[in-house]
Parts: C-alpha cells; structure tokens; sequence
C-alpha cells in the first residue's frame, strides 16, 4: 500500500502494537505517529524506533477517546483494530478518528487471518462520510 503511494505524510497508526508499521514507515520519510491501549507494546515501540534512529511520536490512548492526541493526520493505518471493538466502541472510535484527522483523510483499514470479513455495515460506516475515505478492505 505504502508502494502504490496511498499514505500520505501525517500518518496515525492506530492500534500500533510495537511499531512495526509505524517504524517502517518513518524509514520512509513519512511523519508518523502510534498509539496503543497496551503499556507494554508502546515501550517496546518506542526502543524499536530508538533502535532503528527513527522519529516516531507513540503514545498510550484508548482507541475510543484518543485523549492527548491533538495532532491533525491525513492517513490513518488500522491493522487489525476496528473488528476487536464492540458496536458502540467503533461509533466512539470513528468520532475519535474524525476528530483527529484532516478533511478528506485517508483510512487504511485490514484484519488477518483467514476467516474475517469486512461486514457490510463496517464498510459503510467508514465510507466517504464525515471526511474520512475508506481504501478498502484487505483480508
């Protein structure tokens, strides 16, 4: 995705574990920052990214407030995020996405594993609305 040239700088990585796609692409130039509900993945980002002498802004936040985030972003990177919230906490994280992300931000949204689906409803709750385009759903 990053090839095809579909992240644009000011990237959110929501969810972000211990950095992987943050840190890959901060080694590409791209102005990046994580987040992730867990203590433990946000320090072991951090070191990744120390140890790789990349800048990248990791900070701990609930994915359904994003409290502490007051940057704008133009790509947000959800790998595997959105299908672990329960119906009133996407409502909640979609709010909370719109309210840091630029008009006409790019969403990048996928799920491993072979037997997830996007369902319809989750598509279209991310659709072109409220600023927000959806790329599309990779499985």
């Amino acid at each position: 995705m990053e090839q095809s040239g579909q992240f644009r700088s000011e990237v959110l990585d929501a969810g972000c574990g211990p950095g992987e796609h943050a840190i890959f692409l901060a080694t590409r130039s791209y102005r990046v920052a994580g987040f992730d509900a867990a203590p433990t993945a946000i320090a072991q980002a951090c070191e990744r990214a120390g140890a790789r002498g990349v800048e990248v802004g990791f900070l701990l936040a609930d994915a359904t407030r994003l409290t502490g985030i007051e940057q704008r972003f133009s790509t947000v990177l959800d790998s595997a995020l959105y299908h672990c919230l329960g119906d009133q906490e996407r409502a909640d994280y979609a709010a909370a996405l719109h309210r840091v992300t630029q008009p006409g931000a790019h969403l990048s949204r996928s799920r491993s594993g072979s037997s997830t689906r996007c369902a319809a409803r989750s598509v279209r709750s991310c659709d072109e609305t409220d600023g927000v385009r959806r790329e599309r759903c990779y499985r």
